[in-house]
């Protein structure tokens, strides 16, 4: 008998009754799930951040490489050069144009050059101002042949500009030559009307910011370069542009040959303002940047 209850003793004091079981069950349910819920909260938390950080981080790299560009612009350029434009487009996507020269000096253009012309003139016998002389002309025509011929340059496009209509275009340089006292540069047809004396050949750099409301990404063209556009910022839900001019008005659109000297540019604004979304949560954010032109203070 004592037998029997030395086996019934060890029999309970192994196990678990069914009261304690259950309740075992029962806290580990509950800390598994609780630790299974902070796991999803702290993931969901990091990738909420991840998202967010995106966002700004895309602002901020577009921000800072438009106030690079913005400070640049009108370099070597005259004051009713359009070195500045904005294309004000509704309701969220403007456009912005950068140009600056990339020389110092210019070619002029010494006959008059009709539209669909291939030819730009840019010395003549016949006429007596020194812009025209053959002599001077050589150093700087060189020059723009050889910017534009490097294997390694940036530059393929010539800018035309013509200071008495205010028309202007880029065409494709395909060779120069020299007749008799006459430096010519053989283009790409143009598509305006310039006179001579009055319209000048540059070397310039053009930077077009377009934000596509369709794909939401800021891009950039090199446009003196090519037509190829390059991503510079994505989920971008809105690019406006403002400009703040010396006599405080505020200008939403700014055209190229609207006569308006960009030097009257007091500062230009620049608002970027983008999203995304995470398990239908939505994170958005917006930055604005005011900046100035600094050649504005520089002399013709």
């Amino acid at each position: 008998m004592s037998y029997l209850r030395k086996l019934n003793h060890i029999s309970s004091a192994a196990g678990f009754t069914l009261l304690e079981a259950l309740v075992a069950a029962g806290l580990t349910t509950l800390t598994t799930g609780l630790m299974y819920v902070s796991v999803l909260t702290v993931r969901d938390g990091y990738i909420h951040d991840v998202h967010r950080t995106r966002i700004n981080g895309n602002l901020r790299s577009a921000m800072d490489i438009l106030s690079m560009h913005i400070r640049q612009s009108g370099e070597y350029l005259p004051a009713l050069f359009p070195a500045v434009e904005v294309i004000d487009g509704e309701p969220e996507s403007d456009t912005l144009i950068l140009r600056r020269g990339l020389l110092s000096e210019v070619l002029t253009l010494c006959e008059d050059a009709s539209m669909g012309s291939s030819t730009l003139t840019l010395s003549s016998g016949d006429l007596a101002d020194s812009a025209c002389y053959v002599g001077n002309v050589e150093p700087m025509y060189n020059t723009v042949l050889d910017r534009v011929n490097d294997a390694d340059s940036e530059v393929l496009r010539l800018f035309v500009f013509d200071r008495s209509t205010l028309e202007y275009e880029f065409v494709e340089l395909e060779q120069g030559s020299l007749i008799g006292d006459e430096y010519r540069f053989s283009i790409s047809p143009l598509s305006n009307t310039y006179s001579r004396m009055n319209t000048s050949i540059y070397l310039v750099e053009e930077m077009r910011f377009v934000n596509s409301s369709d794909d939401k990404t800021l891009s950039v063209s090199a446009t003196h370069f090519s037509d190829e556009s390059r991503p510079l910022a994505f989920h971008v839900d809105a690019f406006r542009v403002s400009l703040m001019m010396q006599d405080g008005e505020t200008r939403s659109e700014l055209s190229g040959n609207s006569g308006i000297p960009w030097k009257n540019i007091k500062r230009i604004m620049i608002t970027l303002s983008g999203g995304d979304a995470f398990k239908d949560r939505e994170f958005s954010s917006s930055i604005s940047g005011e900046f100035f032109p600094r050649n504005v203070l520089s002399y013709e």
